[in-house]
């Protein structure tokens, strides 16, 4: 039989480990240790911004939610709200911010975000302070703070969470003008960064294909950022769809990160019903 003395000393052992496995839950991110694996992965780019479809799609089975700030009419307090909503339905919350600001990265990141995306990546310099951005010194120059949505109001042990909030954001970065294209190499040799995510439409056009990402041209020059990022051991990103040849050949060319635009099917799917409904209009 335990003793009263010895039940309260199991009971601080078993807070304890409750403690722990609370305060560090929240910074695993599934979709980093998934591609890590190899494993691929689907969420969304999501301009829409209401708790109620967020809560839809983590219920639906998406990995990740990127909440699309270059697109979409966030504010920072939406985005906290958002995020907080997201990782209940266990979806990584991430951002796509607007521009390569370390301050806006820090304010995606205190939100609680666990992956930042910054589009219009051109140079190595520019993907070094993106890097740098994300990281808290010694390491980058991100501002320390964890008493935020992020660190649980301070609930983490300071050195413990900036160490391990540097290990699992996952950094992305855009390659979608031809100035990107033709610096890839040396934007590809910047340390840390997870993933490269190709936006055809926008290199498409910046080529003088606008319109037209099937271009011969385009697709060469997707082709080729796609074997430096592979060769530099970074993961590719790239749209999702329900063709199984194409997704094969999708894979087989190296993607692993799938994104879904739900505006696109949320409009298309509510297209479907509602013809289909006037269908059986008899007045």
């Amino acid at each position: 039989m335990i003793s009263i003395k010895e039940r309260g000393i199991v009971d601080q052992k078993s807070l304890k480990i409750k403690t722990f496995m609370r305060r560090f839950s929240m910074l695993k991110n599934k979709v980093k240790e998934m591609l890590k694996n190899g494993e691929s992965t689907l969420g969304l780019v999501c301009n829409l911004i209401s708790p109620q479809l967020t809560e839809i799609f983590g219920l639906t089975g998406f990995d990740f939610d990127i909440f699309d700030m270059e697109h979409g009419a966030y504010s920072f307090e939406t985005l906290e709200k958002l995020v907080r909503v997201a990782k209940l339905y266990d979806m990584v919350p991430m951002a796509r911010v607007p521009e390569n600001s370390p301050k806006t990265i820090l304010r995606a990141l205190d939100a609680g975000c666990l992956g930042i995306v910054v589009p219009q990546i051109e140079s190595k310099e520019e993907a070094q302070r993106f890097i740098d951005s994300t990281k808290y010194p010694p390491k980058g120059i991100r501002g320390t703070n964890w008493k935020t949505a992020a660190g649980q109001w301070g609930n983490y042990n300071a050195s413990e969470y900036m160490a391990a909030a540097d290990k699992n954001i996952l950094r992305i970065i855009q390659i979608e003008t031809k100035t990107g294209l033709d610096n890839i190499e040396e934007i590809v040799s910047v340390e840390d960064i997870d993933v490269v995510l190709i936006g055809a439409s926008d290199l498409s056009a910046s080529m003088g294909y606008p319109g037209n990402p099937g271009a011969p041209e385009v697709q060469e020059a997707i082709d080729h950022i796609i074997d430096t990022s592979k060769k530099a051991g970074i993961v590719i990103g790239g749209g999702g769809g329900t063709d199984k040849e194409k997704m094969a050949d999708s894979q087989k060319r190296g993607v692993r990160m799938y994104f879904a635009n739900p505006a696109v099917f949320i409009r298309k799917n509510s297209q479907e019903i509602a013809s289909s409904i006037k269908e059986t209009f008899i007045y």
